[in-house]
């Protein structure tokens, strides 16, 4: 039935399956406003675009919750059961995430689209390819799609000028997240910092309000992800402490 709609109860139907967090829906719908001619509103936009993450978690977690099981204290049977399980879910994302990219392209080759939802775009498909790289192990080139389609969408968002500190530093976590990914804590750990400098030159701007809870809740992932490649690479804190104390910047 959704398949007969006109585009204007398309768009309706989004908004309201976005304000019921029915996710699968928006996706659905996204899919057929692609094949339109028209080209998205930003607004309807950042719907397609906030709606992928939370769509495909649950699945993410289920696989990494299952992977902290001991294997060797379960029987023969479910193991298997588990590895099978694991498996399908990994098709799963990686078939979903490919639909994905295809409608992400659909809107890309549009003649309207605008720098904002060029952005957008190049970040789907970033995030869509970090996430087969998650569960394709054999897929070497996803990491390689996942960091041109980043550094693409890092192109365009030096035009977006109406940006807050938290949209611009994003993306340059999900790239940190990507390096931590593929094994290089290096580089992940140095794009940290860079983000915390930033962050610092920021917060001595006058009138410039860094101080609310999302962007408290931003840097403390960040510095969160600092001491947890620190462990991991067994390197001391203390030469790392001008980005991980930072709680007078928020006094």
């Amino acid at each position: 039935m959704i398949n007969q709609l006109s585009r204007e109860e398309l768009v309706f139907a989004l908004k309201l399956s976005d304000r019921l967090d029915r996710y699968d829906e928006v996706l659905q719908i996204i899919k057929l406003l692609s094949m339109h001619d028209e080209q998205l509103s930003d607004e309807e936009f950042k719907l397609f675009y906030i709606s992928i993450s939370p769509y495909l978690y649950p699945k993410r977690q289920s696989i990494e919750q299952l992977k902290q099981v001991n294997l060797e204290d379960k029987r023969e049977s479910d193991q298997k059961f588990i590895q099978n399980f694991i498996n399908n879910q990994n098709f799963i994302i990686i078939r979903e995430c490919e639909e994905i990219i295809q409608i992400v392209e659909r809107f890309q080759i549009k003649k309207d689209i605008t720098d904002l939802q060029k952005y957008l775009c190049f970040t789907i498909k970033g995030d869509c390819y970090r996430y087969i790289t998650e569960n394709d192990y054999g897929n070497t080139h996803a990491a390689d799609d996942a960091l041109q389609a980043y550094l693409q969408g890092e192109e365009v968002l030096s035009r977006l000028k109406n940006l807050d500190f938290k949209n611009r530093y994003q993306l340059n976590t999900k790239i940190c997240m990507l390096f931590k990914l593929i094994g290089d804590s290096t580089k992940a750990l140095s794009l940290y910092q860079q983000i915390i400098e930033e962050f610092i030159k920021q917060s001595q701007i006058p009138d410039l309000k860094l101080n609310d809870n999302n962007t408290k809740k931003f840097i403390q992932n960040i510095i969160d992800n600092i001491q947890l490649i620190l462990q991991q690479n067994n390197i001391s804190e203390q030469n790392y402490q001008d980005y991980t104390d930072l709680n007078y910047l928020f006094e």
